[in-house]
């Protein structure tokens, strides 16, 4: 049996008329475009404004006298400006927002009695850094207070000069380490009272504790062995001693750098017994 192809009319059943899909309706989005007073977009105030330029039929000045005074101001179809369609956007979204979290289950929490404060760093002894520094001052303030020296009476004999030099170590009978100047002092005045007019001084100097210089740890530079009560006077005139200058060197502490701990303890041992020498008049 013969079968022909679709003639392609309409009344031929075989050819099926499927339906055209409906065309895309194009929406006026000229309404949305920001217009001056004289509803004029800015490519078209642009525009108008270069043909009234090229058209030469004014002169400049007529020219510069129609150019606006400012920039004009842009507006969409409802009057309202970008800055205003941007507030209102914004605000819409917002709006959505407090909508959302209206609709969230909200947990009510109790007001504290106390009032909130802000966190506040403390130390092991619950201490701020403020009350750290007001009782580490007061501690030193009561010290100087205990090893100042007391007013003299008329009719009194002055103090008689030091005559030798002795470690904590034989005032304590036995070697301590500290860790700081300031435990070793307390140490000597909680168990030998003040010292009024006299210095704690070190043989080798605090300043060899740098890595700089020598490097020795705080427990050898703040040991018993290392320190001991000198008259102030006899105190000053080492501690100028090694701030002279010698040969090669800016100060005389600065030729010790690097030298064994022995070594600088019995050097500053000699210079010690010298300046008492001299303080006392022997020398």
């Amino acid at each position: 049996m013969r079968i022909d192809r679709p003639s392609g009319r309409p009344d031929d059943p075989g050819e099926i008329e499927r339906p055209r899909p409906p065309e895309p309706v194009q929406e006026d989005r000229s309404r949305y475009a920001l217009r001056d007073d004289n509803g004029l977009t800015p490519a078209e105030y642009i525009r108008e404004w270069n043909k009234k330029v090229d058209s030469g039929q004014a002169e400049t000045e007529q020219v510069d006298a129609e150019r606006p005074r400012r920039d004009p101001v842009m507006r969409d179809a409802d009057g309202m400006t970008a800055a205003e369609l941007r507030f209102e956007r914004n605000k819409r979204i917002d709006e959505a927002k407090a909508a959302t979290d209206m609709s969230a289950p909200v947990e009510k929490v109790e007001p504290s009695a106390e009032p909130r404060r802000d966190s506040v760093m403390r130390d092991s002894n619950g201490l701020t850094p403020v009350e750290y520094i007001r009782q580490h001052n007061r501690r030193i303030k009561e010290d100087a207070e205990k090893s100042a020296p007391e007013p003299a009476n008329e009719g009194d004999e002055k103090p008689e000069k030091q005559r030798e030099f002795k470690t904590l170590t034989e005032e304590f009978g036995e070697s301590r380490t500290f860790s700081t100047f300031d435990a070793a002092r307390r140490a000597s005045i909680r168990e030998h009272g003040p010292r009024p007019g006299q210095d704690l001084h070190h043989l080798v100097e605090r300043s060899q504790a740098r890595p700089e210089r020598s490097g020795f740890t705080p427990e050898q530079i703040h040991s018993s062995d290392n320190l001991g009560w000198l008259d102030r006077p006899v105190h000053e005139k080492i501690t100028a001693r090694y701030n002279k200058g010698i040969p090669g060197f800016s100060h005389l502490r600065d030729s010790l750098d690097g030298l064994p701990f022995e070594t600088q303890h019995a050097f500053g041992r000699n210079v010690v017994d010298e300046e008492i020498g001299k303080y006392r008049g022997d020398a």
